[in-house]
């Protein structure tokens, strides 16, 4: 029997595709080994993901009892156990409730009966790999692109026979972490790293960017470093940082400059906690919260032989906000308006200028070019490269001019990309870097423009750029995000 599969980005949700069919004739046919490797690949990223204490809802679609096509809600913990209860969809459980290999005091569980499966991640891909090995007619297998489990499953063990394809879904994935907001110092098992990982992995499961928590410093220091603040991020990025009320202390009216560039949203606190265990003189004692997984407690001491040296900080109140778009999209629009008049002002008309496209796009695209532009249209463009040599039309027609950097800006502004990033040229407002990522639920469909310096016919050279005005300024940015870490194709 021979193989073929192919691979693929699904087009909704960050997902790897691996189709295998048989081939009854002798076309040219792949090796099952790759379609291993793939399976390899995404149990690899479940391991190294360290979660081993999650729930998700499992369906499976047959010609079988009703009870077999309800939606369950699967739970897992360390220890391997599985449990579950009937669930709607949306994740809602219902009275009755399956269990399978419950260790301990399952109370008024009800047990699931032997027509009802219930399946770790490990099981499916388990699975997955008999039916691989086993020369099956065909195999549909959907990756969760983030933690590498199967999402979905489509298995036909032989055409032949009708009915006995196994159809599974696996959704409304979540880890479960109680746990980590009391590590038990006696359980050796676990080192600071296992919990910032597993806290992080929750964190992160959650995609949360808009939200308002208090921050508070345990230090020797003034009052406006130790006052308790409320700390606003808005897409990632602190956008406002205020001092909560406190008559106790003597305040001024607004957080000083100094005091805000030291403070720090969650994921640059995970960041200071991993630097933290990686260095071998710190002790770190840590408290995550068990819902979203924040540190909520962070005591870090540096070097236990230096008195006064310790990180210590509280985060608390932690809100999810509902951010209103149009407030963010007009604040982008102001900006890429004035930038706009800013460049019409100066009537650059015939100009040369660097560009770099970085995408999911062919080697053409991305190589760095040097862009001719004559009476506000491109004359010629040449790579930039070591390997050099003249752009062909046809990528010609793909490059843009100054103002063509613009509309891309405003098409993004009207789709409402999930982020948008510029960095703009002072004083002569063209855009030096442009970040866009209309989904950040999708992989691959992110943009990155660098353009610069730029070069004006009759200015005598170039024009001030690349992160500075000729007075050492720095550049206008347009109200935008601090990058996530993106989910990924494998």
């Amino acid at each position: 029997m021979k193989f073929s599969f192919s691979f693929g980005v699904a087009t909704t949700g960050m997902a790897l595709v691996v189709l295998l069919s048989s081939l009854n004739s002798a076309a040219a046919a792949i090796n099952a080994d790759e379609a291993l490797t793939a399976l390899t690949a995404a149990k690899t990223l479940w391991k190294t993901s360290g979660v081993n204490n999650y729930q998700y809802i499992q369906q499976q679609l047959c010609e079988c009892l009703p009870d077999q096509t309800r939606p369950i809600l699967v739970r897992v913990n360390p220890n391997g156990d599985i449990w579950g209860q009937f669930a709607d969809l949306d994740g809602d459980v219902t009275p009755a409730v399956v269990e399978k290999d419950m260790v301990g005091d399952i109370g008024n569980m009800v047990l699931v009966p032997d027509s009802i499966q219930l399946y770790s991640f490990e099981e499916l891909f388990a699975k997955i790999e008999t039916a691989i090995n086993g020369n099956y007619f065909s195999l549909d297998v959907t990756y969760d692109a983030k933690y590498g489990f199967p999402t979905s499953l489509n298995i036909d063990q032989d055409e032949q026979i009708i009915d006995e394809e196994f159809i599974f879904t696996a959704t409304s994935f979540k880890i479960i972490l109680d746990d980590v907001v009391d590590p038990d110092p006696s359980d050796v098992s676990k080192t600071p790293q296992d919990y910032l990982s597993a806290a992080m992995a929750l964190w992160e499961s959650q995609e949360i960017v808009n939200y308002d928590y208090q921050y508070a410093l345990d230090c020797f220091c003034e009052p406006k470093f130790f006052a308790r603040k409320t700390v606003s991020v808005r897409k990632n990025q602190i956008t406002q940082v205020q001092f909560v009320e406190d008559d106790q202390l003597e305040l001024p009216e607004e957080v000083p400059q100094e005091v805000i560039k030291d403070i720090l949203d969650v994921n640059g606190l995970f960041d200071k906690i991993q630097d933290a265990i990686n260095d071998e003189d710190a002790i770190v004692t840590i408290e995550y919260d068990a819902k979203y997984g924040y540190p909520t407690s962070i005591l870090i001491d540096y070097k236990p032989e230096v008195a006064d040296d310790e990180f210590r900080a509280k985060l608390s109140s932690l809100v999810l906000v509902e951010v209103n778009k149009i407030d963010y999209y007009t604040t982008i629009q102001a900006t890429l308006d004035t930038q706009k008049s800013v460049w019409a002002s100066n009537n650059l008309m015939t100009y040369e200028f660097e560009y770099k496209k970085e995408c999911r796009c062919l080697e053409e695209i991305r190589r760095p070019k040097v862009i001719s532009v004559v009476d506000n249209e491109i004359e010629s463009a040449v790579y930039s490269d070591d390997v050099g040599g003249e752009v062909s039309e046809n990528i010609i027609s793909l490059c843009p001019t100054i103002d063509e950097l613009f509309n891309t800006i405003q098409d993004a502004i009207d789709g409402e990309s999930d982020e948008i990033e510029v960095t703009y040229n002072t004083p002569y407002g063209y855009p030096e870097s442009i970040y866009i990522d209309p989904s950040t639920g999708a992989a691959d469909d992110e943009t990155s423009l660098t353009i610069g310096p730029l070069t004006a016919s009759g200015s005598g050279g170039r024009i001030p750029g690349n992160g500075t005005d000729e007075n050492g300024d720095s550049p206008t940015v347009a109200p935008a995000t601090k990058r996530r870490r993106k989910k990924r194709t494998f």
